[in-house]
């Protein structure tokens, strides 16, 4: 497997993350491993639970990728003005959408729309936007610390700031013991997107990543890692306070992930992939399922209490993303438009 071939599944990966998470989401409301019968509801259940991992696999896609952006354009201010184009136009037509349902108010509506509101625990619809955008932040300085060194000196960086952050994630947890304090699901993020960099700042077309005994590895791993994160369901589910454990099995489990799909994908070979398409508009999807899931709630007070199922919520996530997506490109183009004559 070689660095090209990341590069060119990348989109796919990203796809499948989507849905993964979206499965992950109804599950949670609609507890739809119900609709398999026998052992294949208990196995549908455990894989639709796996699929905040999802969440992993788009930040080491994202660090890989961000990479080649700054690459191709070093200056700062275009790489941070490039990035508000990417996300802001998708994430403000959601937040105004709830808006409308919810009717937050201003203030509330500004502070989300900051990512502000995520940090002092207020209203907060859409937590990966806040996690992604800090992870934007300090992306030039982690490739700007791992650029431009010798192979010995960049294994060494590499391995102090994966190493750093995980004892930083750790040290987190003792301050913030339980998952459902915000700050975990954001700093827990930072290690599997400094491996995503890693990747991406040593990219080299043809340079293997991987041979076969890497593979073979890879699988091994996943194999090891899925029997730890089964025993951790096992033994601490219902004890938060153990999310360390589940955090820490969960990196290696989404770059092994991650190995066996690029070879999947590599195998498959399809010229218009499904995946590929959810991938490029991935971002609407996940806007979506968040208005979805304000819409939902408050679909008795509309008269459509039937909006509250799976079946659903499936075609209106997917028929929003879309129209989410070309409003979101007619508005950078606008943009694009009004710099040019600026």
């Amino acid at each position: 497997m070689t660095y090209k071939d990341i590069s060119d599944s990348r989109a796919r990966i990203m796809g499948a993350a989507i849905i993964w998470v979206l499965l992950y989401h109804m599950e949670g409301r609609f507890l739809i491993h119900g609709i398999f019968p026998g052992f294949l509801s208990e196995a549908a259940a455990f894989i639709f639970g796996l699929g905040g991992t999802g969440v992993e696999l788009f930040l080491l896609c994202s660090g890989f990728g961000l990479c080649f952006s700054i690459r191709k354009n070093p200056n700062i201010l275009n790489f941070y003005s490039n990035r508000a184009k990417r996300i802001l136009p998708e994430f403000t037509i959601g937040l105004v959408l709830i808006q409308l349902m919810d009717k937050l108010g201003i203030g509330v509506f500004i502070l989300e729309l900051l990512n502000i509101s995520f940090y002092f625990k207020e209203s907060c619809h859409y937590w990966y936007i806040t996690a992604i955008v800090l992870l934007y932040l300090v992306f030039p300085l982690i490739y700007k610390f791992l650029a431009d060194l010798d192979e010995k000196k960049f294994k060494m960086r590499a391995i102090a700031l994966i190493a750093g952050s995980m004892l930083v994630t750790f040290a987190l947890h003792f301050i913030f013991p339980y998952y459902e304090e915000q700050l975990c699901t954001v700093f827990d993020k930072f290690t599997i997107f400094i491996i995503g960099v890693v990747i991406g700042v040593r990219y080299d077309p043809e340079k293997k990543v991987a041979g076969k005994r890497g593979l073979v590895i890879a699988a091994i791993a996943f194999e090891m890692f899925l029997i730890a994160y089964m025993a951790y369901m096992y033994m601490y589910a219902a004890d938060g306070g153990k999310y360390t454990l589940k955090g820490f099995i969960i990196v290696p489990l989404s770059v092994s992930i991650t190995f066996l799909l690029i070879c999947l994908f590599k195998k498959v070979k399809l010229k218009h992939s499904l995946l590929a398409v959810a991938g490029k508009i991935s971002l609407s999807l996940y806007i979506a399922d968040g208005v979805y899931a304000t819409f939902s709630e408050r679909a008795a007070s509309y008269g459509m209490p039937y909006m509250d199922n799976a079946l659903a919520s499936i075609p209106f996530i997917i028929v929003l993303a879309v129209l989410i997506h070309f409003a979101s490109e007619l508005i950078r183009k606008g943009i694009k438009k009004i710099s040019k004559v600026g």
